[in-house]
C-alpha cells in the first residue's frame, strides 16, 4: 500500500473515531466535548502551556508531533469544550493493528471544563479508535508518576514484570499498563 493510501486510510479511521466519540454519551458535568485532529490552532494554544507553573508534563507538543507524524499509523486528538482546549493525546498503532499505544496525554495546566476528567475522556476516545481499527488491546506507555492508579481504575493492568515486582513487595516501574478490549 502506498504512503498516500495509508495516510488516507488512517484519516478515515480518525474521522470515524471522532464521529463515534461525538455519539457516545460521556457522563460528565461539562458542555459538549469535541475531539479533533491536532492542528496549528491547538499547537499554538499548547505553546502557552510550556512554562506554566502548574504543568506536570515536560514535553513540547510541537516536538512530539514532529516525531510522531513520521508514521501514519497513529492517532491524535485535541479535546475542546465550549471553545476551550482542554487537552491533547497522541497514540501509535502497532504494525499489525493489534495494539494501540497511548504515548502522550496532557491536560491544559490551568482551570478548564475537563479538569480532573480529561484522562477518562481521552481513554474513551483512544479505546473507540482502537475498536475502529480492530485493535485488541490498548497500552499506556510510561504514564506519569502518580497517574498509573487512575488508569488501573479504568481497567488497565500492570504488565507481568510489574505484577511480579508487586508480589515481591517491590515498587512497580509502570512502564506499560494494558487493557484487553472486548468491543464496544
Amino acid at each position: 500500500m502506498s504512503w498516500h493510501a495509508v495516510r488516507h486510510r488512517y484519516k478515515s479511521f480518525w474521522d470515524e473515531a471522532y464521529s463515534l466519540f461525538r455519539s457516545v454519551s460521556v457522563d460528565l458535568p461539562t458542555g459538549t466535548i469535541d475531539a479533533c485532529e491536532i492542528g496549528d490552532r491547538e499547537l499554538a494554544e499548547a505553546d502557552a502551556w510550556l512554562n506554566h507553573p502548574d504543568r506536570i508534563a515536560g514535553w513540547n507538543w510541537r516536538a512530539v508531533l514532529n516525531q510522531e507524524r513520521k508514521s501514519h499509523k497513529r492517532f491524535e486528538a485535541a479535546f475542546w469544550v465550549d471553545g476551550v482546549l482542554c487537552g491533547l493525546m497522541v497514540c501509535r498503532v502497532s504494525k499489525r493493528r493489534i495494539n494501540l499505544s497511548v504515548r502522550f496525554i496532557e491536560g491544559a495546566p490551568f482551570q478548564h471544563p475537563l479538569r480532573g476528567q480529561l484522562l477518562q475522556v481521552a481513554i474513551i476516545q483512544a479505546e473507540l479508535f482502537a475498536s475502529v481499527i480492530g485493535a485488541t488491546q490498548v497500552a499506556i506507555i510510561k504514564p506519569l508518576e502518580g497517574v498509573a492508579e487512575r488508569y488501573i481504575a479504568l481497567g488497565y493492568q500492570m504488565e507481568y514484570g510489574d505484577r511480579s515486582k508487586v508480589s515481591k513487595g517491590l515498587k512497580p516501574r509502570f512502564d506499560q499498563l494494558i487493557k484487553h478490549l472486548k468491543g464496544f
